[in-house]
């Protein structure tokens, strides 16, 4: 798709494998666009939007831009060394990688709890509800 709007916008053919450098710089330009922009815009990416969670600041304020660049050029760092950084996620208590270290974020469950189970009440339907479950009840049925 790239190459066809360049061509077309030059009048010439052109070809991402001849431009190796141009290439990698417009595939970081875009991973960091898409990564970026919806987290300083919302809060969170599509992946993370479909998962349930959002990236907010440390002291659980509105995620902004600067916090989310930050977050985004730090992302990195926590691969290297063999993901020495996402592991920070099982060792630390509040749960925090490394580049939500350095850009002083967390990840928190972005979704209602309570409103999932009572959607999940309502499509079990209303004699799933009705039956009784305490163990008094249980006796009352066997005699």
């Amino acid at each position: 798709m790239v190459e066809f709007l360049i061509s077309s916008l030059l009048g010439d053919r052109f070809t991402l494998a001849e431009h190796a450098a141009l290439s990698r710089v417009a595939l970081v330009a875009w991973a960091f666009c898409y990564a970026a922009y919806p987290l300083g815009m919302e809060g969170r990416t599509f992946g993370m939007a479909v998962v349930g969670v959002r990236v907010v600041r440390r002291d659980g304020g509105v995620l902004d831009t600067g916090h989310a660049v930050l977050r985004v050029l730090a992302l990195p760092l926590s691969f290297l060394l063999f993901g020495l950084g996402i592991l920070f996620i099982l060792v630390r208590h509040d749960r925090r990688a490394l580049h939500d270290l350095i850009a002083d974020t967390a990840v928190v469950y972005a979704w209602d709890a309570r409103a999932a189970r009572l959607r999940f009440l309502a499509k079990r339907g209303p004699s799933a509800e009705a039956r009784p479950t305490t163990d008094a009840a249980t006796r009352r049925e066997r005699t």
